[in-house]
C-alpha cells in the first residue's frame, strides 16, 4: 500500500479539536504599583490611629515600676489596682488579690508619663478579672504555691510570714487579722489562674464570679482615674512578704 496512503487514512481517523474563544487579563507593573501604593495608604491610615491611641498618656509615675522577686512595687501596685477594680466592679468586698508573676511580660515601667501601649505590653493577654471563693485552711495551699513560684504579686491586704523552709506561717494576716480557717474569703485574681493555669490547681473546683472585665482594660481605666483626680503612681516595697530566717 503506498505510504501517502496509509497517511491519509490516520489523519482522518485522528479527532479534530478547535479553540473558541481564549479570554486573557493583563496586569501591568503600573496597577500593581497602584494597588500596592492604595493598599499602604490604607494600612497607614490604620497605623496611625492605632498609634495615636497607643501613645495616649493615661498617668504619670513617680518611680519606676520594676518587676522582682519575691516583691515588686510594679506586682504591688498591678495587685493593689486589681483589687480596687474588682471591688468597683463586683460592688462586694474582696478580701485580697493575686497575680501570678509570669502574667506581667516587662521588665517594668519607667518613671515618667504611662502610655497606654507600655500596659498593653504589660498585659498582653485578655485575662479576665475574676472572684474565688475559698475556706482559710485552703488559703494556705495558695500561698505555699506563691512562695513555691518565687512569690507572686499580692495586693496590701495580704500580709504572708513565711518561715526558713518556705512553710508560709499561720501568723500570716488579711487586713490585720489572722486567718480563720473555717471562714470563706474572697479572692480576687484572673481566669487564667482561676482555671488552673500555672498548676494552680486548686482553683478549679471553687466558686467564682465572673466580672467579664480584662484585667488590662481594668487598669487603664484605674490609671485614668488617678490622673483625673491628680495622683500619681508612687507605689513602693512595703515588706508584703516577711521571711524568717533561723
Amino acid at each position: 500500500m503506498p505510504i501517502y496512503f496509509i497517511l491519509i487514512l490516520l489523519l482522518s481517523s485522528c479527532t479534530s479539536f478547535q479553540t473558541k474563544e481564549l479570554n486573557y487579563t493583563y496586569y501591568g507593573t503600573d496597577t500593581l504599583e497602584l494597588e500596592n501604593k492604595s493598599l499602604d495608604k490604607q494600612i497607614s491610615s490604620y497605623r496611625i490611629q492605632i498609634d495615636s491611641q497607643m501613645n495616649q498618656i493615661v498617668s504619670y509615675s513617680e518611680v519606676d515600676l520594676l518587676k522582682e522577686q519575691p516583691e515588686s512595687n510594679l506586682g504591688n501596685w498591678a495587685a493593689d489596682a486589681l483589687q480596687k477594680q474588682l471591688i468597683q466592679y463586683t460592688g462586694q468586698k474582696v478580701d485580697f488579690s493575686i497575680l501570678n508573676y509570669g502574667g506581667l511580660r516587662t521588665s517594668g515601667i519607667p518613671k515618667g508619663p504611662i502610655k497606654k501601649r507600655q500596659i498593653f505590653e504589660l498585659m498582653p493577654f485578655d485575662n479576665m478579672l475574676v472572684v474565688v471563693e475559698m475556706k482559710g485552711e485552703e488559703l494556705f495551699l495558695l500561698w505555699e504555691h506563691m512562695m513555691k513560684k518565687g512569690g507572686w504579686p499580692q495586693s496590701a491586704e495580704l500580709k504572708l510570714v513565711v518561715d526558713a523552709d518556705g512553710t508560709v506561717s499561720k501568723s500570716s494576716t488579711i487586713s490585720d487579722a489572722t486567718v480563720d480557717r473555717s471562714r470563706v474569703y474572697k479572692v480576687g485574681t484572673i481566669d487564667y489562674l482561676a482555671n488552673g493555669g500555672d498548676q494552680s490547681t486548686f482553683f478549679i473546683s471553687k466558686p467564682k464570679s465572673e466580672t467579664g472585665v480584662i484585667l488590662r482594660d481594668a487598669v487603664i481605666a484605674y490609671l485614668i482615674d488617678l490622673n483625673h483626680r491628680g495622683v500619681k503612681v508612687n507605689t513602693q516595697k512595703e515588706n508584703r512578704i516577711e521571711w524568717i530566717k533561723k
